[in-house]
Parts: C-alpha cells; sequence; structure tokens
C-alpha cells in the first residue's frame, strides 16, 4: 500500500514541479502569487517524499523468515524444524 502512495505523491510532485515553470502557472491564480522557485522546490519535496514511501517495506506484504529450531533426542541434535 505504501508503494501506491508513494506512487502518488511522486506524481502530484511531478506535476507541481511542471507547474513551476512556463507559462502553466498563469493559468492559475492560487500559483501567480508564488515564483517559479517556490513551486519547484515544493514539487520536488513532494517527489523526495513519495520516493521515500515507496521504498519503505511494508509489513504485511513482507514476509517473516520463520526461524529454525533444533530438535532433540536425549542430548543429541536429530534436525532442525521452523517455528
Amino acid at each position: 500500500m505504501n508503494k501506491v502512495i508513494g506512487y502518488g505523491v511522486s506524481f502530484v510532485g511531478l506535476i507541481i514541479i511542471a507547474l513551476g515553470f512556463g507559462d502553466f502557472a498563469s493559468g492559475i491564480p492560487i500559483l501567480k502569487e508564488f515564483s517559479s522557485g517556490v513551486i519547484t522546490s515544493i514539487g520536488l519535496v513532494f517527489v523526495v517524499i513519495g520516493v521515500v514511501f515507496s521504498l519503505m517495506n511494508d509489513s504485511s506484504s513482507s514476509k517473516q523468515e520463520k526461524k529454525e529450531v533444533p530438535i532433540y533426542k536425549d542430548k543429541e541434535i536429530v534436525g532442525y524444524r521452523r517455528a
């Protein structure tokens, strides 16, 4: 799930970066107040956050490795099983 969120946030960041360049910002009244450098920086922050989210491991999707424990017969180890 984190990967999907990360991809989405990165995509939004790329769109914000694209809005920071050229005449795209002039069509949106909110973006007229900010310089292109500020808009690009905000987009870059979104991209970095998205990459961090997409690289994080989901605990539900990663399988935990089962620990091997010894099997004893008297005092001798005869094998191992996964617990």
